[in-house]
């Protein structure tokens, strides 16, 4: 620290200008420049830096910066899971303000949503299906149920609401059904083909009870309702494609 001090007495003491110190120290004028300014901001005169111990000055010049502790790590793996949960309604905003709740010292929006995004990208397994227009068409119901109220009995009602996409174009058809019914099934499937106006090779449908009767992944049952043989959706299906097939997802 004998440095320091040299320059403490030169700058506190002869008021020299920053030039002559560092050509009296053999130093450059930005090295003296920074040390001048450690001393100016620790507000001690000549003869205090003079009388204090070398590791004292050093201390109060230079302060060892304080370490951050380590934020507590969310659990990402937890949270993508709940995001990927039908019907939970969560978002990322909402774990973020879970997570700062419970962390007020944790990361921030934009460093959380980072973690998360790289957390969904890592194990994100993706293929990329060519689809022939009007070959196939998407069948399921959604997971969200719409709701309304009867006006006459004040009753809550949800219906099912039917999806049908080409996967060619995605062109979508969409209805609202009393209930998952092989009926009811029937009678949206012939509306959807109806609606696009000619009727699909394939009918692709995840697993229905009412479309399919027994499960299984090599010869599943399919549930071939009256309402799919009626002669307005046979003649759909001869008008339209040579053979009608079902695949089961």
């Amino acid at each position: 620290m004998r440095t320091i001090r040299e320059i403490a007495r030169l700058h506190l003491e002869k008021r020299l200008s920053l030039r002559a110190i560092a050509g009296a120290c053999n130093l450059s004028v930005s090295t003296v420049q920074g040390h001048v300014k450690k001393i100016e901001a620790a507000g001690l005169d000549y003869a205090a830096i003079n009388a204090i111990a070398d590791k004292a000055l050093k201390e109060q010049l230079y302060p060892v910066a304080k370490v951050r502790g380590a934020r507590p790590e969310p659990d990402l793996a937890a949270m993508v899971e709940d995001l990927k949960r039908t019907g939970s309604h969560l978002t990322r905003q909402l774990l973020c303000e879970e997570y700062q709740k419970l962390h007020p010292d944790g990361y921030k929006r934009t460093r959380f949503f980072e973690m998360l995004q790289e957390w969904q990208q890592q194990d994100k397994a993706t293929m990329r299906l060519t689809h022939t227009l009007g070959e196939k068409v998407f069948i399921d119901f959604s997971g969200d149920k719409p709701s309304y109220i009867n006006p006459a009995t004040g009753e809550l009602i949800s219906p099912e609401l039917y999806v049908a996409v080409l996967g060619g174009s995605s062109y979508t058809f969409v209805c609202v059904v009393p209930s998952q019914s092989a009926q009811d099934f029937a009678m949206a499937t012939v509306r959807a083909f109806e609606y696009f106006g000619g009727c699909s090779q394939l009918m692709v449908i995840d697993n229905l009870t009412s479309g399919v009767t027994h499960a299984c992944f090599y010869d599943p049952e399919i549930n071939c309702s009256r309402k799919l043989k009626t002669s307005q959706f046979r003649k759909l299906a001869i008008t339209q494609a040579a053979s009608l097939d079902y695949v089961i997802l």
